[in-house]
């Protein structure tokens, strides 16, 4: 509630003093990003990963796990300077938060909407439970915004062999680095668009499933390694996934579409959100995909507030930001009040406070 109260004096479009903000949206989006960072770096025993993985830091056993050089490094060096497994967690956090805080400076059109935006979609809460692989992704998309927007490719590069090191699903973003090298069009974008909603909603999991594990043998080359599960196994989607997949896409064929009338340049973030639907559409709903879609679902903290700010009416803006609120803000409420699932902490944040 007091993101949400805060926010609307950072958006003088809802509450201004001669049409200016009262508060400076940078200003209250680095306040709120330290308060998460403290939540996130403070926790004890929340976290499916976090028993795990402090008995491998204690143990040193990276190595015989094959954790990835990257990770064993940092442990090496938190371990060199006898520092406790909760600052490990902290450094994590640390890199997740502060590359979230970073994107959402540099490419939220409202930043409240975009810290709402990463509550509501689990983003901020799963991070908790695989954090080895979010400070990963973390890494991949600083890697992607230095290579392809800022131009520093030896630098980009650098970051993402480092979160490979850290976490062997990186290799999987290898291909993003030749994004900008498609162009976009109209046909193209739209042929997309509706191929992947007839294969989200129409085809059957069970048919997708058949053909990316029987026919193409894809069970065994993503078999999980230490529990021996298999990620490419398929499973039925609920109603609530398949409402967010249709939120999504509405909000992203407007705000590309519009570019691409205009002959705006469709950018980074846009292409990279829908790659979202393509796999997600495609590939049978699994751990392999919800792992996958940890980056991909990011890129909703650009491209909601961005739908928001397409529209050129006050009143449909304002209408939008409530909507969005609403449907995050029960959403989060709904994640604080679960447990276990591989999705949200063993125990809810709430208890932290008590």
């Amino acid at each position: 509630m007091l993101l949400i109260l805060v926010g609307f004096y950072t958006d003088k479009e809802i509450i201004h003093l001669d049409n200016k903000r009262i508060l400076n949206p940078n200003i209250y989006l680095f306040l709120f990003s330290y308060f998460l960072f403290v939540i996130a770096a403070t926790r004890v025993g929340i976290g499916t990963d976090y028993d795990l993985y402090e008995g491998i830091y204690y143990g040193a056993k990276e190595s015989v796990l094959e954790l990835g050089w990257g990770f064993e490094w940092i442990s090496i060096i938190f371990r060199f300077f006898k520092l406790k497994y909760q600052y490990f967690i902290a450094f994590n956090s640390l890199i997740f938060i502060a590359t979230v805080t970073y994107f959402i400076y540099k490419y939220s059109s409202y930043k409240y909407i975009s810290l709402i935006t990463l509550l509501g979609t689990y983003s901020y809460f799963s991070s908790f439970n695989g954090f080895r692989q979010f400070t990963s992704i973390s890494l991949v998309l600083l890697a992607l915004i230095l290579f392809l927007e800022k131009k520093k490719w030896i630098t980009g590069a650098l970051l993402f062999l480092f979160s490979i090191g850290i976490h062997r699903s990186s290799l999987m973003f290898i291909p993003l680095f030749f994004i900008n090298y498609i162009t976009i069009t109209r046909k193209m974008f739209i042929s997309i668009m509706f191929v992947c909603l007839f294969s989200f909603f129409v085809i059957p999991e069970f048919i997708k499933n058949s053909i990316f594990n029987e026919l193409m043998g894809m069970n065994d080359f993503f078999q999980e390694k230490y529990t021996d599960s298999i990620h490419a196994q398929g499973e039925e989607r609920g109603i609530t996934n398949k409402m967010f997949f249709l939120f999504y896409w509405i909000t992203t064929f407007k705000v590309i579409i519009d570019k691409i009338n205009t002959k705006e340049k469709v950018n980074l973030f846009d292409k990279l959100f829908l790659i979202y639907f393509i796999v997600n559409s495609f590939f049978p709903y699994s751990n392999l995909v919800k792992r996958i879609s940890y980056f991909f679902e990011l890129m909703a903290i650009y491209m909601l507030p961005k739908f928001i700010s397409s529209h050129k009416s006050k009143i449909i803006k304002n209408a939008l930001k409530m909507l969005v609120i609403l449907i995050f803000f029960i959403r989060t409420i709904y994640v604080l009040n679960q447990n276990g699932d591989g999705v949200v902490p063993y125990e809810t944040i709430l208890y932290m406070f008590e």
